[in-house]
């Protein structure tokens, strides 16, 4: 487990900016995020916690992590429902966004709630 990282530039010990990487690893990562997910919510599992401090990397590959505050829905739920009706399903994908534009531009995603 010592060479899983977060992918985190800011905190000390994790991916360095000047260790960014190709670029290919950058379009891998994302690939590899919105499959990861895509996967997570098509067994109607709802993370509710999506930023970057909870995605790992493995030899280049990713994992999401910290599913404490996740939702596993039964098999027959509508998940439409669920994502259409649920903030928490779109704060998700916000986080998607900022995990996608924290690695295309090798920098976090910051913003100011006030």
């Amino acid at each position: 487990m010592s060479d899983t990282l977060l992918i985190t530039p800011q905190r000390p010990g994790c991916i360095a900016i000047g260790q960014a990487g190709e670029i290919s690893n950058f379009k891998t990562w994302i690939q590899s995020l919105v499959a990861a997910l895509y996967r997570i919510y098509s067994c109607k599992v709802l993370h509710q916690d999506v930023k970057l401090n909870n995605i790992l990397v493995d030899n280049d590959l990713l994992k999401i992590a910290d599913f404490a505050n996740g939702a596993i829905f039964p098999p027959n739920t509508d998940m439409e429902t669920i994502y259409t009706q649920d903030p928490l399903s779109q704060v998700d994908l916000l986080g998607i966004g900022c995990i996608i534009y924290s690695i295309a531009a090798w920098t976090p995603y910051s913003y100011d709630y006030y």
